[in-house]
């Protein structure tokens, strides 16, 4: 499996836990100011 094949296939899921990750962080940021 090259890199492409590998990125096709794992970015979706790499990207969904990303964008959980990042909404976390953000609440975990902002709740203190609220």
């Amino acid at each position: 499996m090259n890199v492409g094949q590998f990125l096709n296939v794992h970015l979706p899921f790499l990207q969904t836990v990303l964008f959980k990750m990042n909404v976390s962080f953000n609440f975990c940021t902002i709740s203190p100011v609220l």
